[in-house]
């Protein structure tokens, strides 16, 4: 007979190798690595960028919190947008030898595998019971959080610190680990996430914070060990600090570069019909509703906030019976708190913009989250199902119902999979094939490439050119605030593709020093034929067509 320890590892491995095929059937679905892009829309390109910079920028002996390589003249300060370090140092060999977009494309697809495994070992952690852990794995890595950020966000996919820093916040609580331990593991895990998403890192806190104040009020047999949790955790912030303060001190000392509509964190919320019903991230249901998601702007990576109705009847066999003892309580006080967060400071009904306002609004007005999504507490809401569900099962198994505990757990990852997912070509142009923009307009080139921003891959082709020239735009994320007010920036960047204040794009070329602006391809006819207007010297070269701009007179 397998010692019982050995079992666990044969469990660890077969947990291992199912999130891996999921992540491949769901998210692969036999597409090369190679020569596609997973994802959709632009926000790809900002990490296949990233991925390309980080290492480019170490060889270089470039400035790792500060790069003028976009934004000109101001240049983007990295701490304000979404530029993994973390995972690109650590994919840098990938990089090097097969490309930024092979690195991006298996980090996609890794993301989920490693989310579900660590909330595996979690749910393990907490039910012993490995079977139940197997499925509170999936429901968390497979969750619609997790799948409708695979679409165009590895920084908000790659959630696997979260359910490791709470594995070991219960260590703790369960005396297997030391002080100087718990110090040294969250500080190290919250430094990794903020190495990820600076946006997640911040939520976190939210997350501790109301976790811990209701345990302190409903698990009253804990109360020693949470106040001692407390001490921890001021323990870990001297470490924690020392990792992130380079990046840190240059944010806080450059807050006017970053701006967000104030309006996002009233849009950018969870419907309250969608944690009943699907959205188009998934597959069942999905396209039943669409009069769901009118407020999204068909932004379809914001539906996240599914739990599906198999889900919802687990939760509530859960709490039907134990609502009066202390875990199940702090664990329904948690999870409500939570999907209220998510809900926004007001609540939105089938796409109705309701007068209810929610807890939401005062935490806006903490520093640093006024900007944050609403949306973002799915990730959250998500675990704590995962958990909760995994509990459910495994004290259902013990009762002797295996039959019926596996059917509704396999119910409910059936109502979470996720729609087709997308791939997109590469956006080949000869023109921005390495060697080609030196040999035509000169080392360090100041370019303003037509499609801009959001609405093209320029920052895709500042990658592939090697870094060989400077963007007076670009796509990192949002335009610095000081620029945002600028005409040429709202025509070509926030709202769209207009041609229609050519003395506002005049000024903007001669204040930022461009030299040249590149009408790549993608551009919309009009704004092509817009841009022949200025009565610029014109060229055609290679698949471009470059529009000289002349000293200013």
């Amino acid at each position: 007979m397998i010692p019982v320890s050995d079992r666990r590892w044969l469990w660890h491995i077969a947990a291992l190798l199912i999130y891996a095929a999921c992540a491949i059937i769901y998210i692969d679905h036999g597409e090369s690595l190679f020569t596609k892009i997973s994802g959709s829309g632009s926000d790809p390109f900002i990490f296949i960028w990233d991925f390309a910079w980080w290492p480019w920028a170490i060889a270089h002996h470039q400035n790792l919190l500060h790069t003028d390589l976009l934004w000109e003249p101001l240049g983007v300060y990295l701490g304000w947008i979404t530029s993994i370090p973390l995972l690109a140092i650590l994919g840098s060999p990938l990089t090097l030898l097969f490309g930024p977009v092979f690195t991006y494309n298996v980090f996609i697809i890794c993301a989920p595998i490693l989310s579900a495994w660590m909330a595996y070992f979690l749910c393990l952690k907490t039910t012993q019971s490995p079977l139940a852990a197997l499925f509170g794995g999936y429901l968390f890595g497979f969750s619609t959080y997790e799948m409708a950020q695979e679409t165009a966000a590895l920084n908000l996919n790659f959630t696997a610190f979260i359910p490791a820093l709470l594995l070991v916040i219960i260590m703790r609580l369960r005396d297997e680990l030391k002080r100087w331990q718990v110090a040294l593991l969250a500080g190290l895990i919250l430094a990794a996430q903020f190495f990820i998403s600076i946006e997640i890192f911040a939520l976190i806190f939210i997350f501790g914070g109301v976790a811990w104040l209701f345990a302190m009020l409903y698990l009253a047999e804990q109360r020693a060990k949470l106040r001692r949790l407390f001490i921890d955790a001021l323990t870990a912030a001297p470490l924690v600090t020392i990792l992130v303060s380079p990046f840190l001190v240059s944010m806080l000392s450059h807050l006017s570069y970053v701006h967000l509509p104030d309006a996002w964190p009233y849009y950018f919320t969870i419907d309250f019909l969608n944690i009943f019903m699907p959205g188009h991230i998934n597959l069942i249901g999905g396209s039943w509703f669409p009069w769901l998601s009118k407020h999204y702007f068909e932004d379809f990576q914001e539906q996240d906030g599914y739990i599906g109705l198999p889900l919802l009847i687990i939760l509530y066999l859960f709490f039907r019976k134990n609502m009066a003892i202390g875990l199940p309580r702090f664990l329904f006080v948690t999870l409500t708190s939570f999907i209220l967060f998510s809900f926004g400071p007001q609540l939105w009904v089938g796409g109705v913009y309701t007068t209810l306002g929610l807890p939401w609004a005062l935490i806006m007005k903490l520093p640093l989250l006024s900007s944050a999504l609403p949306c973002r507490f799915s990730l959250f809401v998500s675990l704590t199902v995962a958990l909760i569900a995994a509990m459910w099962i495994a004290r259902s198994l013990r009762t002797g119902r295996q039959s019926w505990i596996i059917f509704m757990g396999l119910l409910a990852c059936l109502a979470l999979l996720p729609s087709y997912h997308s791939w997109i070509d590469i956006p080949e142009v000869n023109f921005f094939k390495p060697g080609r923009v030196i040999a035509a307009l000169g080392p360090d080139a100041q370019i303003l490439i037509i499609p801009s921003g959001i609405n093209g891959p320029s920052s895709y082709w500042q990658a592939e050119s090697d870094f060989a020239f400077h963007q007076t735009g670009g796509y990192l994320g949002f335009a610095p605030g000081p620029m945002q007010p600028d005409q040429a920036v709202q025509d070509f960047y926030l709202l769209g593709m207009h041609t229609d204040h050519l003395d506002a794009l005049k000024s903007y070329c001669w204040q930022t020093r461009t030299q040249y602006i590149v009408v790549a391809p993608g551009t919309p006819p009009d704004v092509a034929v817009g841009l022949t207007k200025l009565n610029w010297p014109t060229k055609k070269i290679d698949d471009v067509t470059i529009v000289t701009v002349p000293p200013k007179t």
